[in-house]
């Protein structure tokens, strides 16, 4: 596990039982991270939408806590093969002989065999470091709330100025090694 005290953007969503935090990311980038309390990743996943992610979005820009955090080094990986996926969504023609990919190639006799998609994620010290802002502030002393990402939650990676989704991912288990 990775730990930082830093002030957080983050709020606490009573009805998807979940803490939200805001991390930053890498460039224009930032990371969303949903720990749900114990049991409830499949009402979370059930009841996310667009909208209420946008609701997170508007009240993480308003909400900032000196937090403990803790949070593990993570590297994902998964590939998918699609053509059986786009073909289910009604793209046919593409892996026939009927395929027009005249705009990739003079050669008129082409046509798809196989479309495939990986996804990677890593972060790690680097990269929190990398992207880390540190800053100094003179607070009250309080009880300092610590989150620690060490069950099954999301996390959504997301491009800042048109706020739409680069990654969706759910981590079943931080502690197992990759």
């Amino acid at each position: 596990m990775m730990y930082q005290k830093n002030r957080f953007s983050m709020i606490s969503d009573q009805d998807f039982f979940s803490n939200v935090i805001k991390l930053p990311y890498i460039g224009n980038a930032s990371m969303i991270a949903i720990l749900p309390t114990e049991g409830k990743l499949e009402h979370v996943e059930q009841n996310l939408s667009r909208e209420k992610f946008e609701e997170w979005l508007q009240q993480l820009g308003y909400s900032k806590k000196l937090l403990r955090l803790f949070f593990p080094k993570l590297s994902l990986s998964k590939s998918y093969e699609l053509k059986n996926i786009l073909t289910e969504m009604g793209v046919r023609d593409l892996f026939t002989s009927n395929a027009n990919l005249l705009g990739i190639s003079e050669n008129e006799n082409l046509q798809v065999s196989q479309v495939a998609h990986e996804a990677a994620l890593d972060i790690d010290e680097k990269s929190t470091e990398a992207a880390a802002v540190t800053e100094v502030k003179i607070v009250p002393l309080s009880t300092q709330k610590s989150i620690r990402f060490d069950k099954p939650f999301l996390l959504i990676i997301y491009e800042e100025n048109t706020n739409n989704i680069l990654f969706f991912g759910r981590i079943k288990d931080p502690s197992k090694k990759r």
